[in-house]
């Protein structure tokens, strides 16, 4: 992507932002509101951001993707997830050759690969492909219109498949869904449950299977660590931004806060982490070629990106204070939601794991 292109899609993204704040305030509300996030769906599906990878001249602009998901979560987290969320299912359904979504998609993004096999399974009974399982907090179930979940068969003895359901027709397909769960995720994006009691697949439904789509999904789900981090950049951007205004505005004892040298070290720190977060993704999505997994190197600096977000965002509330903790400024949206997005992909500890048993065998 060149430089006239990424300040193109910053402006986009921040002015279509700045003209929406009442639609951002009321998808942020603790309680799932399915009417502002189908107007979201629509508008910014006529933008064009939601089906990067469905397009064949834009398939494999990663860092298109990764700026769009750092530029929505200065302004939401939640949108930039559901963003880059989209575009995964996108690139799912046009490796399986199908159309675009019309809707929402759900998808898996609280589990890595290597968890998957914990999840969702299935046997062949003759002709029959019947499938069995809970699958706990799926993102954006409860007001998607699709379902894209990978289900692997109970004896472990092949491959992964994807399969497609229309999430309208679950209720009379042994498919049970609860209501949402946005304790568990980010209040815009919130997550659901699923469980499979002898659901019976169709060879429709199944639209991912051989060994070539195999390493497309585990490419795709490796490079997506890349849009997470950029969302993480997103949100430490815009917790700098509040803590500097603040400190530059608030006095205290006299004089401005931001002339007390413990603020303008505390600034100065988070300055600099920020900047190192933003550098790390630019520079991922830059380097890296859409057909390979990140390196064992790079995910280990993903997974520590995940670790220093909630330590940035909590500096922000100390510049701020008590207020901080208080609505007003946003800020304490940002540490809750830097928390959710430590977990995005999977477990921490879990990838890490991951990592280590690959290399160990």
């Amino acid at each position: 992507m060149d430089n006239e292109t990424k300040l193109i899609l910053q402006k986009s993204v921040n002015d279509w932002c700045l003209d929406n704040t009442d639609l951002i305030q009321q998808l942020e509300q603790p309680k799932q509101n399915s009417v502002a996030a189908n107007t979201l769906f629509d508008e910014l599906n006529q933008l064009g951001l939601l089906s990067i990878f469905h397009d064949e001249e834009t398939r494999s602009e990663i860092s298109m993707l990764a700026e769009v998901g750092c530029q929505f979560a200065i302004h939401s987290a939640s949108i930039a997830l559901m963003v880059v969320q989209q575009n995964l299912a996108c690139a799912l359904l046009a490796q399986a050759k199908l159309e675009a979504p019309l809707g929402w998609v759900a998808l898996p993004l609280y589990d890595s690969v290597y968890e998957w096999s914990y999840q969702i399974q299935y046997e062949q009974k003759g002709k029959n492909t019947i499938t069995n399982g809970n699958w706990l907090s799926i993102s954006l179930l409860p007001i998607a219109t699709t379902l894209l979940l990978p289900i692997q068969a109970k004896d472990k003895t092949t491959s992964f498949a994807h399969i497609s359901l229309s999430a309208t027709a679950t209720k009379k397909n042994n498919i049970e869904i609860s209501p949402a769960i946005t304790a568990l995720g980010l209040r815009g994006a919130p997550s659901g449950d699923l469980k499979a009691n002898g659901l019976s697949l169709s060879e429709d439904d199944l639209i991912l299977n051989s060994t070539k789509d195999e390493d497309f999904v585990t490419n795709l789900w490796s490079q997506a660590e890349i849009y997470i981090m950029a969302i993480r950049s997103g949100i430490a951007e815009s917790s700098y931004r509040t803590a500097r205004d603040y400190a530059t505005e608030r006095y205290q004892g006299g004089k401005i806060i931001i002339e007390h040298s413990l603020i303008r070290k505390l600034l100065a720190d988070f300055y600099r982490e920020k900047s190192a977060l933003e550098e790390n993704w630019r520079t991922f999505s830059q380097t890296i070629s859409p057909d390979l997994s990140i390196s064992d190197g790079l995910m280990g600096i993903a997974l520590a990106s995940a670790e220093k977000l909630p330590w940035l965002t909590s500096d922000g509330i100390q510049i701020l204070g008590g207020v901080g903790y208080m609505s007003d400024f946003i800020q304490e949206r940002r540490f809750r939601d830097a928390k959710q997005c430590e977990f995005l992909l999977g477990h921490p500890q879990a990838k890490a794991f991951s990592n280590w048993h690959a290399d160990a065998s």
